[in-house]
């Protein structure tokens, strides 16, 4: 806080003396830690940059051609009667529903909740997809049913996969070209009747 101090009298030295601070420059505090002040910061500034547009504009040689294009209508009451905001019944419920609504928590919530950055440490575990959510916190054993879980871990497992889905494939392709095979006849034929058959559709080629 001091150095903030400080910093702001540091900068209270380059405004012109027996001016209004508003008309040269805006001197606001903000903490990027606390996000104190930000949205304060991030407003002024949007603001100051709309008003220089607009006089930016007004000074334009332009600025006549549009403004007989426009009217601002200033409606005057013509009674005494009261007419508030209507608001309908439904867009009230449902305005009360959201705000009934429990904020969903954060990340960063929680790092607040539990020490901060350094000591809070995100669990990955929570976001596991299990039958019973119980299970998400359990420590992976090293000894089930008086086996090490080691000894069951191939490093290699998906290159074996893809090698036996290779074989299978080979597999697959060699049955299905004996079932053809079958099914054209040639699994119950002698050679001579092969020679025969070869013959004859050699004729019926040339025909």
């Amino acid at each position: 806080m001091k150095l903030v101090m400080e910093m702001k009298s540091e900068a209270m030295k380059t405004i012109p003396q027996g001016g209004d601070p508003s008309e040269e420059g805006v001197l606001l505090t903000m903490s990027a830690l606390t996000d104190e002040g930000v949205m304060a910061v991030k407003n002024a500034a949007c603001e100051r940059l709309l008003e220089q547009r607009v006089e930016i504009k007004m000074k334009s040689k332009k600025i006549n051609d549009f403004l007989n294009r426009f009217h601002v209508a200033m409606p005057k009451p013509h009674d005494n009667r009261d007419r508030p905001t209507c608001i309908h019944q439904a867009v009230l419920e449902a305005q009360a529903i959201v705000a009934a609504k429990e904020k969903k928590k954060l990340e960063r919530d929680l790092e607040n909740e539990n020490g901060g950055a350094g000591v809070y440490s995100a669990s990955l575990k929570k976001h596991y997809l299990l039958a019973n959510d119980e299970w998400k916190e359990d420590i992976l054993p090293e000894i089930l049913d008086g086996h090490n879980v080691a000894d069951f871990f191939d490093p290699d497992i998906l290159e074996r996969c893809e090698e036996l889905e290779r074989e299978e494939g080979l597999r697959l392709e060699e049955e299905a070209a004996q079932d053809a095979f079958m099914i054209d006849g040639h699994g119950k034929l002698t050679e001579e009747h092969r020679d025969i058959l070869g013959k004859i559709r050699k004729k019926a080629m040339v025909i």
